[in-house]
């Protein structure tokens, strides 16, 4: 995003963290600025007066969030990286495996109380197969490793 503004990306100091909550954490005790997190994981500290929410990182306005402006409008850029969340095995389960474990996944995710449950904490809910989510991860891995490159967290 910092590219598509015209601002180097190095004119900021990046601080690696172990995921949101360590990173949260770290902006309610002031040792950072700016943390990039979904809403739903930013809600209790924004419920508490110690946090502030900016921008919705996407394109379009969230169906749970209606009033938090997207980068798009808040920036003026297009620049909406998907955020997943999927579950993984070793290389090399069968593929009878996969199978029973999409099929299950599709069932959790297809029923209603679970998306209930996910829409009361904020969360979407999207099913993909085995191979498109492989696909997701490996078409969004290049432009998240250029962009950590850039500003020197991985090599």
């Amino acid at each position: 995003m910092l590219d598509k503004l015209g601002i180097d990306p190095l004119a900021a100091n990046w601080v690696a963290s172990d995921g949101s909550a360590p990173a949260l954490q770290q902006l309610a005790a002031g040792a950072i600025d700016v943390v990039s997190t979904s809403p739903a994981e930013a809600q209790a500290l924004v419920d508490a007066g110690e946090a502030k929410t900016v921008a919705l990182i996407s394109s379009e306005r969230s169906q749970y969030y209606p009033d938090l402006a997207t980068t798009t409008e808040v920036f003026n850029v297009d620049w909406s990286p998907l955020p997943y969340r999927g579950v993984a095995a070793p290389k090399g389960v069968p593929d009878e495996v996969v199978t029973k474990v999409e099929g299950a996944l599709k069932e959790i995710t297809e029923d209603a109380d679970f998306r209930a449950f996910m829409a009361s904490r904020g969360f979407s809910v999207a099913y993909q197969t085995a191979a498109d989510f492989e696909h997701t991860v490996r078409s969004s891995s290049e432009g998240l490793s250029a962009a950590l490159t850039t500003v020197g967290l991985a090599k």
